[in-house]
């Protein structure tokens, strides 16, 4: 008979009927769990919700509770073969760390994401160089409908990008709480510096406040709420048209107002179409003039 002291240590608990009890735990625990998430995600596609993006951030957590389930479930099946395992691998646990270690950032970065929770289903978030709106998320990827192609657009590219949660832990967040009814929305109009800055200052400002009067008091009451709850210092609600120069070769009008977070972009070409008609009139721009847009 073979001495047990010859045999690896990991394979001494690897007994068939006890192989057989945990398989069989572990297939009764997948099947359980995959017909949850089938018929939860089911239900929750069927359910009516105020709007499509808390519909998506029900359903991702959903997905993400079953997960983390699946993951307890079967680490609690496996434990005795786990840790007896594990001792046998602890002369590759280095090169392992050194192998799997983008796939271990990537799970560091989603448990912050998680317990700091910076951003939700639906909001506009900025990582480096990516940027768009937040559809779905999980412990390795945070995956974005794209916004570009530069930094000052508010268009969809039709790209999703699936994002590394390893970004998180390099790079700084920026969130737009488009979730939100109401954000504070800014752009710029650049000039000439020979050019009468005040018409154009006074056209904008015009423009903006006839396109954001018929929300601004909704606007400031929900700004005034949020900040009593979040205790936090109230942002001004009144539009503003301030100078920038920051540069010699043109003159920059920063327009800055509170805006319903889902037609931002709507309102923005409303105002910039309306000013355009007051400065140059109702005739067609020429590619030699002067104003320039930036959002």
């Amino acid at each position: 008979m073979m001495d047990q002291t010859a045999i690896p240590q990991f394979l001494i608990h690897w007994d068939h009927k006890v192989l057989q009890t945990r398989v069989f735990s572990s297939a009764v625990l997948l099947i359980a769990l995959v017909a949850v998430r089938y018929f939860g995600v089911r239900t929750l596609r069927g359910m009516p919700f105020e709007s499509p993006d808390l519909r998506r951030h029900w359903i991702v957590q959903l997905k993400n509770g079953v997960f983390m389930v699946l993951v307890g479930g079967l680490v609690a099946v496996w434990a005795q073969e786990l840790r007896a395992f594990a001792l046998g691998l602890a002369a590759i646990a280095v090169a392992m760390v050194v192998a799997t270690r983008e796939f271990i950032l990537c799970f560091v970065g989603g448990i912050l994401k998680t317990s700091t929770r910076p951003f939700d289903v639906g909001d506009r978030i900025e990582v480096g160089s990516f940027r768009g709106d937040v559809i779905d998320h999980n412990f390795l990827t945070t995956t974005l409908q794209e916004v570009g192609p530069d930094q000052a657009s508010q268009q969809y590219t039709g790209r999703n990008v699936a994002l590394p949660n390893s970004q998180f832990l390099s790079h700084a967040i920026t969130v737009e709480k488009l979730s939100k009814p109401f954000i504070i929305h800014t752009f710029k109009v650049v000039v000439r510096p020979d050019e009468n800055w005040q018409a154009h200052e006074t056209a904008l400002l015009a423009s903006v406040r006839k396109h954001s009067a018929p929300y601004m008091e909704q606007a400031k009451a929900y700004l005034a709420q949020r900040c009593q709850k979040e205790a936090i210092s109230l942002p001004s609600a009144d539009v503003r048209v301030s100078l920038d120069l920051s540069h010699v070769e043109y003159m920059g009008l920063i327009v800055r107002l509170p805006v319903p977070s889902r037609h931002r972009v709507r309102i923005q070409q409303a105002i910039l179409h309306d000013y355009l008609e007051a400065v140059r009139g109702p005739r067609h721009l020429q590619a030699n003039e002067s104003v320039r847009i930036a959002a």
